[in-house]
């Protein structure tokens, strides 16, 4: 047919911004009926814009959609669209424009409701015939009218209604745009479904197309069909290359249809029909679904001539197992399917060597020997974006394959199976069995985006309870939207946003202290001779550490509090909010204050035996945690009021032991305040407690011999809570700076001690030791009732940490974190667990279920401690101060180990319990303290 060309004689100078910036476009989304329509006009248009800037930079919108579907179809996520500079938008009533919600990721869908099969594309309507995709001639058989033909690849645009719609690329760099020459093709068919675009039914059917930049149109053309054109169909545009087009970061490129047509006849469009698999769609979202078998196949279960399987046959194991050898994750997931597979059915379960085939076989995830594993991955992968709890159990010939969409999917797969037919050596897998999960999900919207588009984001190196408020979020996303939300850490400055974010808590960067190193100073000094200061934290100082709220900065949803668990409790409001209403309007804003707190003023025995006092907490904070206990040290007035306020709360020790050289050194812990430990505070004055490790030369107290003898050694300091309080369960937080720089020993630890009494067993939780390195390292270790003197490290993963490329422990806050309940201890670091306890021995674990105290500490190794690694042996190399201090060192640096300073910086600890409500008196929490606690701050006896 004949084409018509209709370009601008020339290109206007570019003015007003035409959306605004893309920052400032309104993103509350056009309301969509959820029910799909039936035969809606739609427009269908191929095609393959490129943008080149400056002459050497080409952006391929097929590349970047390409991609971008992909990172979401393996990710089960909707972000990469949002992130990839390309964005869909639509015109108001009232004018003006605002971007549309990205509602889904899945079929390509037709204006009756048809979907096809091997195209793919975003949804930006409920009905998901209004849509973004990309084709080539692997996916895609496009059919235009008369002779016209697509672009061998590119991208595949649908819109319905008679809004104009808009395909919209945010330039990102000032210059010079050329847009060569491109050519839109009006499609009537794909991939066999007819698409009544431009149907020569009798009445007027058109679209019109515009190329603009900002406010200033480039080009503008008309696809229609004869009635609408008097006697001459449009089915093909080609616009002209345009050049010279100056342009800024952040200009807006824009692609403008807008249809104008009516509904189609059914005979000029393909309608689905029900029971037709590959074009009938009933609901966007498909249930749990069993495959159903015969009564036939029922009946015949359990012989193994009609395709059914027996799991055992004479008495061995019927399969082998095949797993990806080179996935280490699924090779470890494997190996402990073999051992539950072993005792379970009490055969010997084998897996297959690498390249070897068998008749029978459990195929587990994707096998690159096994061809069909991958095409049933990718089926899952790519039949929808929101996949992340899609899997697959399917029984081909002999073969079994479990396969999911991810590796949570996977999990979800493999636990079914063994709980199908893995749990008895009775087990038989029926004839064809295949069973197919793929919950229903329903969008959630914020702002008028689908949640599955935002990334959550946290500060670089958040605390537990910040991790766990955005994995709050994150669960919840994936169970009720089937996407998996990434959560996102910032970098080290805090300066890597993206569009769409949901900040939880501030986004910081890398949080330091800066000092200068190998340099004597106190609590007098520490700003003029040591040049002492710490960055802020980034919690706003005019809000109250309880108070919070949530509310939108442009597209970002932010939750901020005063401290972060506040923000826990903005999250589980947030989540409340969510699950009632599924969607979250651009005007939210919420806000309040939490206050959670143990009475231990007013502590009493109860008759169970477990204390009370816990009338004060409340359950408000994502898990259904409360607020126990919080030390910030904050303390303020002169040096001896801050001493006596510290001392009230914690043992501050005043011992001694060996040293690095046990006969020759002692570490010395004369707890001066002022010297060896002090309250400092930031800018903005919050308090830290510094712990001091440096040289020393002292009188020794308990080291025989000569008592003027002045000993060589180090001086060392350990705040305790032993005496002063002590709990039990709960997730318990440390946030510290480490003392770990040339052999410094700092550790956050935990022991058995009053004011709760273990009898005769005691327990130990090594949550962070470092043996004078840079590195992060658990242990635990229990005494029990039968064996006093045995100590025994209990069953944990080995947990060996080290500083992030061109980053140290030294310098940087960082948080420790034990989360402990009656079944499972979990061992974390910022947010992130390390090392794993199971409690899973009524007796072994005992002292593991008993109460224990908090202990700070800075010091150096004694002896051989230094020298441990990674698995727990000693090694020929100790890592003490002198080992780092050495003559290299002074060639370098100038000092010696005679300069020997190092710190540790706390700034708080926080103890979080859930309620004991329903729980029996060996599981339930724990916190007391001694009556003399925090004496000095104690409210009056009428308060």
């Amino acid at each position: 047919m004949k084409k018509r060309i209709i370009a601008l004689v020339a290109v206007m100078t570019l003015l007003l911004a035409f959306f605004a910036g893309c920052g400032a476009a309104e993103t509350t989304a056009p309301k969509d009926d959820d029910k799909t329509p039936v035969n809606e006009a739609q427009l269908v248009i191929a095609m393959n814009p490129l943008l080149v800037f400056n002459g050497t930079d080409t952006v391929v919108a097929y590349n970047d959609l390409q991609k971008s579907m992909a990172a979401d179809s393996q990710g089960s996520t909707l972000a990469s669209l949002s992130q990839s500079g390309w964005q869909w938008r639509t015109q108001k009533a009232e004018g003006g424009w605002m971007q549309r919600a990205t509602y889904d990721w899945g079929k390509w869908t037709s204006g009756t409701g048809y979907q096809v099969k091997g195209l793919y594309a975003y949804a930006f309507n409920a009905a998901g015939n209004q849509s973004l995709g990309v084709y080539n001639a692997k996916n895609a058989q496009l059919v235009g009218y008369g002779q016209d033909q697509a672009d061998a690849a590119g991208i595949l645009v649908s819109i319905t209604g008679n809004q104009e719609e808009a395909l919209t690329y945010v330039v990102g760099q000032d210059g010079e745009l050329m847009i060569p020459e491109g050519k839109l093709t009006a499609i009537s068919e794909v991939n066999g479904a007819k698409t009544g675009f431009l149907a020569e039914d009798g009445t007027a059917r058109s679209a019109s197309v515009r190329l603009v930049i900002n406010e200033t149109q480039v080009y503008s053309g008309t696809l229609a069909n004869s009635t609408a054109a008097n006697g001459t169909a449009v089915t093909q545009l080609t616009y002209p290359q345009l050049e010279g087009l100056k342009v800024k970061a952040g200009d807006i490129v824009s692609f403008c249809f807008k249809l104008d047509a009516q509904a189609n006849a059914d005979k000029d469009v393909t309608i689905p029909k029900e029971g037709d698999e590959d074009g009938y769609v009933v609901t966007k979202k498909s249930e749990l679904v069993k495959v159903e078998h015969s009564e036939e196949d029922k009946a015949s279960q359990a012989v193994t001539n009609d395709g059914s399987i027996r799991m055992i046959m004479n008495f061995e194991f019927t399969f082998k197992l095949v797993r990806d050898p080179n996935n280490a994750t699924i090779a470890a997931r494997v190996a402990r399917m073999l051992r539950e597979l072993e005792t379970n059915t009490d055969a010997e379960v084998m897996v297959a060597k690498p390249n070897a085939e068998h008749i029978y076989e459990i195929i587990v995830g994707e096998v690159p020997t096994r061809p069909r594993s991958i095409e049933l991955t990718k089926e899952l992968q790519t039949y929808r974006a929101d996949n992340v709890l899609d899997w697959r159990v399917k029984l081909e010939g002999t073969k079994l394959y479990i396969v999911g969409a991810n590796a949570e999917a996977l999990e979800l797969a493999i636990q079914h199976f063994m709980k199908t037919f893995g749990s008895s050596d009775k087990a038989v897998v029926p004839a064809k069995y295949d069973y197919l999960n793929r919950p229903a999900h329903f969008p959630v919207m914020i702002a008028g985006q689908n949640i599955g588009s935002y990334v959550i984001r946290t500060e670089r190196y958040p605390s537990t309870i910040i991790r766990k408020a955005a994995e709050g979020l994150q669960n919840y996303v994936l169970h009720a939207c089937g996407f998996r939300m990434e959560i996102r850490p910032m970098n080290i400055k805090g300066t890597d946003h993206v569009a769409n974010e949901i900040q939880v808590g501030p986004c910081n960067g890398s949080v330091q202290v800066h000092r200068k190193y190998d340099t004597f100073f106190t609590n007098k000094t520490e700003k003029t001779v040591g040049n002492f200061s710490i960055d802020v934290d980034g919690y706003p100082t005019n809000m109250e550490d309880g108070q919070y709220k949530t509310y939108f900065q442009g597209k970002n949803l932010v939750l901020m509090g005063g401290t972060d668990y506040a923000v826990s409790v903005a999250m589980a409001r947030l989540l409340t909010k969510l699950e009632k209403d599924k969607k979250l309007d651009a005007s939210y804003n919420d806000a309040g204050t939490y206050e959670s707190h143990f009475d231990y003023f007013r502590q009493v025995e109860d008759v169970e035996g477990i204390e009370s006092g816990r009338e004060s907490m409340k359950y408000e904070m994502v898990d259904g945690y409360a607020l126990a206990l919080t030390d910030d040290f904050n303390d303020k007035g002169n040096d001896a009021e801050v001493e006596k306020s510290v001392k009230s709360r914690w043992v501050v020790s005043s011992d001694e032991s060996k040293g690095c050289i046990p006969d020759i050194e002692r570490q010395f812990r004369p707890g001066i305040y002022g010297e060896n430990w002090w309250i400092t505070y930031d800018e903005e004055g919050n308090g830290y407690l510094m712990e001091v490790t440096k040289r020393a030369y002292r009188k020794s107290t308990n080291a025989g011999g000569d008592p003027n003898k002045i000993w060589p050694g180090y001086d060392a300091v350990r705040l305790i809570s032993g005496n002063k309080f002590a709990w039990c369960f709960g997730i318990s937080e440390t946030r510290i700076v480490m003392g770990c720089r040339n052999g410094a020993c700092s550790a956050v630890w935990y022991a058995s001690g009053s004011p709760i009494s273990t009898a005769n067993m005691s327990n130990e939780f090594d949550l962070y030791e470092n043996y004078g390195r840079e590195l992060l390292a658990p242990n635990s270790y229990a005494n029990h009732p039968t064996h006093t003197t045995m100590a025994t490290q209990h069953g944990q993963t080995l947990g060996w940490v080290e500083p992030k490329e061109g980053e140290h422990f030294y310098d940087t806050f960082h948080t420790v974190t034990m989360e402990w309940s009656y079944d499972m201890i979990y061992y974390k670091f910022d947010g992130e667990i390390y090392c794993e306890i199971p409690l899973n021995d009524v007796n072994m674990h005992k002292p593991l279920r008993s109460a224990t105290t908090w202990k700070l500490a800075n010091g150096i190794g004694s002896g051989s401690y230094s020298a441990i690694l990674p698995d727990l042996t000693r090694g020929p190399q100790t890592y003490n101060p002198a080992d780092w201090m050495d003559e290299a060192y002074t060639a370098k640096y100038g000092t010696t180990v005679e300069d020997f300073f190092e710190l540790q910086v706390v700034d708080f600890i926080r103890l979080y319990q859930t309620t004991n409500e329903g729980k029996t008196k060996v599981a339930a929490n724990q916190l007391r303290f001694v009556p003399s606690y925090n004496n000095v701050n104690k409210p009056a006896a009428n308060g």
